[in-house]
């Protein structure tokens, strides 16, 4: 059987069918027809429209567009940024007279200061358009909106206006806006477009019933325009034409309206066919068309049949067999067709299966009742329980109360809105608390009633960590002590911290001004980057104000993921450490007290001294200067006030010192001068002389009025020494010979000196070790009554018997012993030596044999002195009446007050004092009454010369007779003969000491004639 196409045969029929039907009901078909053409009109008409409007909305579209680019242009920004007009105006004519300006007729350009700049191309020239007043009224961003012009003067001009934001890519504000104009009026080009998409032959646009643009538009036109009714779609006229309205909409509020008119030629060719034949064309349809039905009846049943047969059980069994063709090509493409989409939408199955599958997300679906009607499978790996059965049941089968209605109020809330919506919520798993975010949705029935609900479930809780990290790490950017800037490779910011803009500025422009100047000012960091990629140190840096601070830099450059090159400046202000390290230097180099340089900077400036004397071969002179006595003022005024000579002393010296000099502070009351490239040695002699003579003149102090005589050694260099070292020691040596010559003086460095000093200091050494070794001992001189018969007491005197240079004077090393302050050691072992003696030659009670010690200045001054003498004292168990302490005149005289205060102290524990060497200072007859002395012992010098010296025979009778007068005994020392016992006895002296009758002995011969006192 030959198969034919089905199309074919249904074709022919129902041609057949046509023609004796339209024959057969021609009139009715007629006035069908007529009613199908209106129709056709009607559908060529809406087709007309929305071809229009598509039109239209690409025509805005591509002018907003093209202003919207235009907005975002980096000219545009910059000019209105740098505030250039003449770029502005530049670069904005430009556009209008390229391609925008074919879409756009004007611009205005807004800034946020409220300046407006109008831009417009020749089409709206002369026409005096204020289009800055009509951006006044606000429209909403990328909108279009028709403005009518406000001049009265001229014709109302009807515009299309839309704003664009200007917006700074730096700051992220606007600082702009950009309105466009497209001018209604007199648009050719918009009619022309209209004219040929519609086959007009004539045009109008309108706005507002007002005629705003036209085309072709005759005289006799516009009255048939002006006489159709506005609100029809379509309106015929007697002279056969068509007038079509259509609308362009703008917004929901807006609209233009465009009119055309078309020639009618459609109607008057049906009109004429319909005349013609029309009772054969009757009779003809009506029996074409019972046949046609038949044979159509006929020749689809079978096929149909079959292929709702195959529908049926493909929709039961999607493995049915392959569709099995029939006669008709098109029955059996329509079968196959159906077979493919069948397959094909089992293919989109299990594409779903599998992405439901494999998801990590949990995909869900609840029916109106909210129970489950699907979950993916992976929402048992995320319980780690397969036996728990979800399908079926509600959340508050399944999860704790408040987890349940959590998601049933979502659900609940999803078909009450019939819209998706999202929500987080937390659960527990055995992983602890998760965070969940979920999307919830509807699904709709044909009659668009919610029969499901559908869902995604994703586990947020990593996400969540990550923010939170971030936003960690972002408190602790923004809060770190250092500023962190991090900028581009145009050496703008990126992003900076709250340190930052302390020191650099808080808006973006000013940073970037910064981190400019910063490079330009520092090129060497720049290039350190590109050899190294990174630079540290210290280093100076301006604030936008100008001012400089140093600070510490850390620059270095790193990469971000679209490999983007970034730099990072991390620094910090350190004017306040550097300003400690400042304080911290001045104090290790500089006095506190004078300000003076220490003695640490000192020898710092000698060695630099030294090394430029050797390169100039010129001399150095060292003056080493002490102040005499200066422990009297501490001691008398206390130690401010001596702080406060300390401070005026110092600025006398340095007034005599020439600007390359220096004066330092070497220590208590020394201080050391350095006088470079000196001529000769009366350069350093004259300097010295100054400084002397202007310390003489009294300062006038807070308390006190004194002045500040002082000691000078001299040392020069090269001749008196290679180094600073042995430069300042042997001025200190000079110094001290000073001193041992009288004080207050100059006195240049001595190599014989130094070598008697450099022995003083072996014997020094020596001393220290006989102490140790209790290598001094004690011998005893007597002293008798004036009768030369009787031991009333014994003086102890100190003696040493060195291993190698034999006995040493006690005059060298008692000496020596005041000078190193060993002597306070030395006059404790005496004081415990005499009384262990003194308490073992007091055998006879009757007979009492005191021991007289010498008490220098030093164990005068000396805070323990006291103790000491009770700690002697007990150890030896010898009554105090048995000790006298001697103490020289000068001593007294010295520091009256403090001495008798001490004196009373000692005269309080019951011990005898006396003064000795009388006559050699100044004799004061008030300072012997003040002091509590029972005894004065006569200076040997005056003894010496009597008799036959009138002199010191008067002044030997004045002693004894001032001293009887105050009750005070009187011993002479150093009588060695007979003739001076017999003056002393004429003059009723009280008691002698001398080797006439007595020379220094061991405590035995005392012990003896104490015994010997016992048996008479």
């Amino acid at each position: 059987m030959k198969k034919v196409k089905f199309s074919t045969a249904i074709l022919s029929i129902v041609l057949c069918a046509l023609t004796v039907i339209a024959l057969v009901l021609l009139i009715p078909a007629y006035q069908g027809s007529q009613r199908a053409l209106l129709e056709e009109i009607n559908l060529s008409h809406s087709r007309n429209q929305k071809v229009l409007q598509q039109f239209f909305d690409k025509y805005l579209k591509a002018a907003a567009f093209n202003a919207e680019q235009i907005s975002q242009r980096d000219i545009l920004k910059a000019g209105i940024e740098t505030q250039h007009h003449q770029h502005l105006n530049q670069f904005l004519q430009q556009q209008l007279a390229g391609q925008t300006g074919e879409n756009i007729h004007a611009f205005v350009l807004e800034t946020q200061q409220g300046n407006h700049y109008e831009f417009i191309n020749t089409s709206l020239l002369g026409m005096q358009l204020n289009l800055s007043q009509l951006t006044k009224e606000f429209i909403p961003n990328r909108s279009w909106k028709v403005q009518s012009s406000l001049n009265s003067s001229v014709p109302t001009q009807h515009l299309m206006r839309i704003t664009f934001p200007i917006i700074s890519d730096e700051l992220g504000e606007v600082v702009g806006t950009l309105h466009a104009f497209i001018l209604l009026n007199d648009h050719f080009k918009l009619l022309s477009e209209i004219q040929s998409l519609t086959g007009a032959e004539s045009v109008a646009l309108y706005f507002n019933q007002q005629v705003t643009s036209s085309l072709a538009l005759t005289p006799k036109l516009q009255s048939v325009l002006e006489q159709s009714k506005p609100d029809a779609l379509f309106e015929i006229f007697e002279d056969d034409r068509i007038i079509h309205h259509y609308q362009l909409s703008l917004s929901a509020q807006q609209h233009l309206k465009v009119v055309t008119t078309l020639p009618n030629s459609s109607i008057l060719a049906l009109e004429l066919a319909y005349t013609k034949d029309l009772g054969m064309a009757i009779t003809a349809a009506l029996i074409i068309g019972l046949l046609t039905v038949l044979a159509i009846s006929r020749l689809t049943k079978t096929s149909l049949v079959r292929l709702v047969q195959y529908a049926e059980d493909m929709a039961i069994n999607r493995d049915a067999e392959p569709f099995k063709p029939g006669h008709f090509s098109e029955f059996n493409l329509l079968g196959k067709t159906l077979e493919h989409m069948v397959g094909r939408i089992s293919e989109h199955e299990q594409q779903l299966n599998g992405i439901i599958t494999n998801t990590p997300n949990i995909i869900f679906i609840k029916g109106a009742d909210l129970r489950y009607q699907m979950i993916s499978p992976n929402y048992y790996d995320l319980i780690k329980d397969n036996t728990i059965k979800v399908i079926g049941k509600t959340d508050h089968e399944l999860y704790c109360s408040e987890h349940a209605d959590t998601l049933r109020n979502s659900d609940l809330e999803v078909i009450l809105r019939n819209k998706p919506i999202q929500i987080e919520y937390t659960g527990a798993t055995e992983l602890g608390r998760r965070n969940y975010l979920s999307t919830k949705f509807p699904l709709f029935d044909e009659s668009g009633n919610v029969y499901a609900i559908g869902g995604i479930v994703t586990d947020v809780t990593d996400l969540k960590d990550a923010q939170s990290h971030i936003q960690l790490a972002g408190q602790i950017f923004d809060q770190a002590d250092e500023a962190i800037l991090v900028i581009d490779t145009h050496l703008k910011m990126v992003t900076s911290n709250s340190a930052c803009h302390q020191l650099c500025g808080s808006d973006d422009l000013t940073i970037n001004q910064f981190s400019r100047r910063f490079f330009a000012e520092h090129p060497e960091i720049r290039h350190s980057l590109k050899q190294d990629k990174r630079w540290q140190g210290e280093t100076q840096i301006r604030k936008p104000n100008g001012q400089a601070f140093p600070a510490w830099l850390s620059v270095s450059n790193l990469y971000t993921e679209d490999d983007e090159e970034r730099f990072v400046l991390i620094f910090s202000d350190i004017s306040a450490k550097k300003e400690a390290e400042t304080k911290l230097e001045k104090l290790s180099h500089y006095d506190s007290l004078t300000g003076l340089p220490n003695r640490s900077l000192f020898f710092d400036r000698l060695n630099s001294a030294i090394a430029r004397s050797n390169r100039e071969k010129s001399q150095i002179g060292l003056l080493f200067i002490n102040i005499d006595r200066f422990k009297n003022i501490n001691d008398t005024y206390g130690h401010a006030a001596g702080d406060e000579l300390l401070k005026a002393t110092a600025n006398r010296i340095s007034g005599f010192i020439r600007p390359d000099d220096t004066v330092s502070r070497l220590g208590g009351d020394e201080f050391g001068v350095i006088l470079q490239s000196i001529d000769n040695v009366d350069t350093v002699s004259h300097i010295s002389h100054r400084i002397i003579e202007s310390l003489r003149t009294p300062f006038q102090l807070d308390n006190f009025t004194s002045n500040a005589p002082v000691s000078i050694g001299i040392a020069l260099y090269p001749d008196d020494g290679r180094d600073a070292k042995e430069l300042l020691t042997n001025a200190d040596t000079a110094m001290y010979h000073m001193k041992e010559k009288g004080r207050n003086g100059i006195l240049f460095y001595d190599q014989k000196v130094n070598q008697k000093a450099e022995a003083q200091t072996r014997l020094e050494e020596d001393l220290r070790l006989a102490l140790h070794n209790q290598d001094i001992f004690l011998v005893y001189q007597p002293r008798f009554h004036i009768n030369g018969e009787d031991i009333l007491s014994a003086e102890a005197l100190a003696r040493w018997n060195h291993p190698e240079k034999g006995m040493i004077p006690p005059g060298q090393f008692i000496e020596l012993a005041e000078q190193t302050g060993l002597i306070v050691e030395l006059g404790r072992e005496i004081l415990s030596q005499a009384c262990h003696a003194a308490k073992a030659w007091n055998v006879n009670p009757n007979k009492p044999m005191p021991v007289s010690v010498n008490l220098s200045a030093r164990q005068i001054y000396d805070p323990n002195l006291i103790d000491d003498i009770k700690g002697a004292l007990i150890d030896s168990d010898l009554a105090p009446s048995l000790l006298e302490l001697e103490i020289t005149e000068t001593l007294a005289i010295d520091d009256l007050d403090k001495v008798i205060n001490k004196l009373q102290l000692i005269c309080d524990l019951g011990i005898n004092l006396s003064v000795d060497d009388f006559g050699t200072g100044y004799s004061s007859l008030i300072y012997l009454k003040r002091l509590p002395v029972s005894t004065v012992k006569i200076d040997r010098s005056f003894v010496t010369g009597v008799p036959g010296d009138a002199d010191d025979e008067n002044i030997i009778a004045a002693i004894i007779s001032m001293s009887h007068s105050l009750q005070l005994k009187v011993v002479a020392e150093g009588v060695e003969t007979q003739e001076q016992l017999s003056f002393l006895k004429n003059h009723q002296c009280d008691e002698i000491q001398g080797f006439l009758l007595g020379k220094p002995d061991s405590s035995t011969r005392l012990l003896e004639y104490a015994k010997k006192s016992l048996t008479s």
